[in-house]
């Protein structure tokens, strides 16, 4: 099972899905990349009565969420079924890139956050199983993670920067909006989710990029204990 990394590409592809304010996941080919197929988690929550400025990022809140469907996982190829794909995409043991996007928005009275983690090369792949059980076995460009015991790390880790000016590479199709969309205040910007996510709770790194790692990875290798 690989360690995780920040995606600029894939965080783009997500904040661009976020500020549509729909909880929905967009086509899987308007998300892919040249690199890869690209997974995808969302999540969503909602409180009447607080004010904007009241409200901010849980990411961990979510990403604990998605890995506590672990409850209902039976270890077996992925089929499709089961309520557990958000499970099985955190852990997936060949993804090793993830990018996330946040907005908040209002419809009448109820403050909303919508949340989207876009995931590298994309997991749940029907007939396949999330990972190998057995000895951590890391080969090819990988060695054992001196930080997270369990995870395979890359010799020479990717590095990601968040520029707010470059244009994206994703196919994405801009002009996809619903009607919907006019009754919502979305408050979303280029890289706003990496400025949100440094207000983690129990994180103690103020670097974006490794809060998000670290939550992810921390989380990851309870599969192993």
């Amino acid at each position: 099972m690989r360690e995780m990394y920040w995606d600029d590409e894939l965080a783009k592809g997500a904040q661009d899905w976020a500020n549509h304010c729909e909880f929905e996941h967009n086509l899987g080919h308007e998300r892919k990349v040249a690199r890869f197929d690209v997974g995808q988690n969302l999540g969503i929550s909602r409180s009447i009565g607080r004010r904007d400025n009241e409200m901010r990022a849980e990411f961990s809140k979510h990403i604990k969420t998605w890995f506590d469907e672990n409850e209902q996982f039976k270890f077996a190829p992925i089929s499709g079924a089961g309520g557990t794909g958000h499970y099985t995409q955190v852990i997936w043991a060949d993804t090793y890139l993830v990018g996330c996007g946040y907005v908040r928005y209002k419809e009448g009275a109820t403050m909303g956050q919508f949340y989207v983690c876009n995931y590298g090369p994309a997991g749940n792949m029907l007939t396949k199983q999330p990972y190998d059980v057995g000895k951590q076995k890391c080969g090819n460009e990988l060695v054992k993670s001196k930080t997270y015991r369990g995870l395979c790390a890359m010799r020479e880790p990717p590095s990601s920067q968040c520029s707010s000016k470059g244009k994206s590479a994703l196919r994405l199709l801009s002009g996809r909006k619903k009607k919907s969309h006019a009754s919502k205040k979305c408050k979303g910007s280029e890289c706003f989710a990496r400025r949100a996510m440094s207000t983690f709770e129990n994180v103690e790194v103020n670097d974006t990029d490794s809060n998000l790692k670290k939550v992810y990875n921390l989380i990851t290798i309870n599969v192993f204990h």
